[in-house]
């Protein structure tokens, strides 16, 4: 029998840069034969619809939720309904009120992406100095310690645009592991990184993330970790989910079998 598989970290077109639907996504993991449980996690728009770049539109959030609810029960996997979403203090109530309770959200992600700087929000790559390096940090970890979401994607993309595992690096993402170690929170090796053409830095060829130092951070700590493809397209719905299990296998790295919302 194959190895089961769950992903849960998966995009679909209404984020504006990924292709295909829910059933395309259900179709590809049935036919790969290894899918234990499909997740679909697509960014998360804010009802004011800021930064909508990347992401759907407000107003297109019931047609995502029903393409996704309309396939359940359809496939010999179980499939969830999730949101990939950005933090913001101000909508602290709206993860639960809105997205798990209106929305019937299966699970919440946290994602990395952008911070906020002087009333705007400001993508990781921008970051400039050890303030912005401090306040990214700080706004991820007062995401965690605010118990609304289920796990954290590529915790370590910020390293995409940083060269080295250096004093700014550290000190950004180890206070970031050991607050996601203290509230529970799984950290995620991404597979999309893994999947990305290689990063050149000043001590050669890396993946973009996962990086190997975060990883050993992680490790030391037990943090909690699981394996997801963050797929964009179809085909590597399954597979780009073995490739961050392949890693974590060389690293030495347990992974989760289950996270909590499969028993909710």
């Amino acid at each position: 029998m194959p190895e089961q598989i769950t992903n849960f970290h998966t995009h679909t077109s209404f984020c504006k840069h990924a292709g295909g639907l829910p059933a395309d996504y259900a179709e590809a993991a049935l036919k790969d034969g290894r899918c234990r449980a499909l997740g679909f996690s697509d960014h998360v728009c804010f009802p004011d619809d800021v930064e909508c770049t990347y992401r759907m539109f407000f107003n297109e959030m019931p047609e995502y939720c029903s393409l996704v609810n309309e396939i359940k029960g359809k496939y010999p996997f179980d499939i969830f309904l999730g949101f990939e979403c950005e933090w913001r203090k101000d909508y602290s109530s709206w993860y639960n009120d809105y997205l798990r309770k209106e929305m019937g959200a299966d699970y919440l992600v946290l994602a990395t992406h952008w911070y906020e700087k002087n009333g705007e929000f400001l993508f990781f790559d921008q970051m400039v100095d050890r303030k912005d390096f401090t306040d990214y940090s700080g706004q991820v970890i007062e995401a965690i310690e605010s118990g609304c979401f289920d796990f954290l994607a590529h915790p370590d993309i910020m390293m995409m645009s940083h060269d080295s595992w250096d004093t700014n690096a550290k000190d950004c993402l180890i206070p970031v592991i050991e607050a996601a170690v203290k509230a529970g929170l799984p950290l995620e090796i991404n597979g999309n990184g893994i999947a990305r053409p290689m990063k050149e830095t000043s001590s050669g060829l890396r993946y973009m993330y996962p990086v190997r130092e975060f990883w050993k951070e992680a490790k030391a700590r037990n943090a909690l970790v699981v394996c997801n493809s963050d797929a964009h397209s179809p085909k590597v719905v399954i597979s780009q989910a073995v490739m961050a299990r392949q890693f974590a296998e060389e690293m030495g790295i347990k992974v989760l079998d289950r996270l909590s919302f499969m028993d909710r």
